[in-house]
């Protein structure tokens, strides 16, 4: 937490001298870094909040804005395999709106996160401390979120209250538990892999409020996060304890289910194999029941369209629920086709397997944000979420490689196509 504390003190007096100097590189820096920090809380806060989406489309914006005059003026626009695959999605959707004559907001949600990405993109890769500056505003901007919805439900919270599902005042809840689950993930990496144990209070805080939300789904890929941290902390000669550890966490985990205030999750859990194994257990687990049904109608959806799908949007509109489809997968089928489809999957998979590959700085965080999403992808639809794409481009820029010579990687410095001015003879 000092070292947070720190680099706040460090940015101000930063923008301060630089000020005085007139260094206004460093300005923009700092004021891209701020805008960074409002991205993020905005993002976690705002922006699946009914009547306060537009807050956060202006702070990214001004993000968009701000980095674009900064890379225009100091840096140079690189259109490399990360640009090609994020304008093969574009086209696809673009495409499959052409062909059913669809445009909605998914259109310009899209295209305009895809814009912000590929910009902020630039940023990151022109040097490598940019990167680092985007994971500290990610966790100032955390950590704001934080403090905003322990301000909102501190009674809940305090009295462990668990009646309800919290976290509808800032979005619905599967989005809420999906931040939560980022954020749980982002301070898990950094208190094990660099031994800030002050981290571990903003851990549990997060894993405390996702406990609140009542999702089974991200709850369990935050454990599994924590797992495979611990599993690949723990000596190889040791490997036992971790098997040890998770007969343990089952235990637990029944008896905590007992406990009066989490009736909620009980029964869930309770339905869930009560569905798994056509089981009686005294719970329905309804939500899983509309889910199946659901599913069933978006693959019947995709094989009536199966190339280019019935155009963004479309799946609430022709499922008998009238609700977005609960698969990420499948909602890009029926409404992309299978040319939308594989073209997220391009662009989606192709950074993890390169992180995998060539493991540059802070890959295991990418990596573990990346299961996040492909466990959450057969729940939920994620391919709108502002997260999932500043995620994305996150996982692109520390794989990015200058010294990369193929074809498709074209380099154009702005500042060298300016004119020069005429010298008198």
């Amino acid at each position: 937490m000092s070292s947070i504390i720190k680099q706040i003190k460090y940015q101000f007096e930063q923008l301060v001298r630089s000020i005085k100097n007139k260094n206004y590189r460093e300005v923009f820096r700092v004021g891209i870094f701020v805008f960074l920090t409002l991205t993020i809380f905005t993002t976690f806060s705002f922006s699946r909040r009914a009547g306060f989406n537009q807050i956060t489309n202006i702070v990214y914006a001004l993000l968009l804005l701000t980095t674009l005059a900064y890379i225009t003026i100091y840096g140079k626009f690189i259109f490399d395999y990360f640009f090609v695959l994020l304008a093969i999605f574009n086209a696809a959707v673009i495409l499959s709106s052409l062909m059913n004559w669809t445009f909605n907001s998914q259109n310009f949600t899209i295209v305009f996160l895809s814009a912000t990405i590929f910009t902020l993109y630039q940023y990151l890769v022109h040097d490598r401390e940019n990167t680092k500056q985007f994971l500290i505003a990610f966790a100032l901007g955390s950590i704001g979120y934080l403090l905003y919805f322990v301000i909102i439900y501190a009674r809940p919270l305090i009295t462990f209250d668990f009646s309800r599902r919290l976290g509808t005042y800032f979005a619905p809840i599967n989005s809420n538990a999906m931040a939560l689950a980022f954020i749980a993930v982002f301070f898990l990496y950094f208190a094990t892999s660099k031994k800030i144990y002050s981290l571990y209070i903003v851990y549990f805080i997060a894993v405390w409020l996702l406990l609140s939300t009542g999702s089974m789904t991200y709850l369990g890929i935050v454990i599994i996060a924590t797992l495979i941290t611990i599993y690949l902390k723990i000596p190889k000669g040791q490997k036992y304890i971790f098997v040890i550890m998770i007969l343990a966490l089952i235990v637990i985990g029944l008896g905590i289910l007992q406990i009066p205030q989490l009736i909620y999750f009980k029964r869930r859990v309770y339905g869930i194999i009560g569905n798994m194994f056509s089981v009686d257990t005294g719970s329905e687990d309804i939500s899983g029941q509309i889910r199946t049904a659901l599913r069933e109608e978006m693959v019947l959806l995709f094989l009536r369209k199966p190339l280019l799908g019935f155009g963004p949007g479309q799946v609430i509109k022709y499922n008998s629920f009238l609700l977005i489809g609960h698969s990420d997968i499948l909602e890009l089928l029926a409404n992309f086709g299978l040319v939308g489809f594989l073209a997220f999957e391009m662009f989606l998979i192709t950074p993890i397997i390169k992180s995998f590959r060539h493991k540059p700085e802070y890959y295991m965080l990418g990596l573990l944000w990346a299961l996040t999403i492909v466990i959450s992808r057969l729940f939920f639809h994620l391919y709108l979420f502002k997260t999932t794409y500043l995620v994305i481009m996150y996982l692109y820029a520390i794989t990015y490689n200058p010294e990369n010579k193929k074809v498709f990687s074209l380099n154009i410095p702005l500042n060298k196509l300016r004119r020069k001015p005429k010298t008198a003879l």
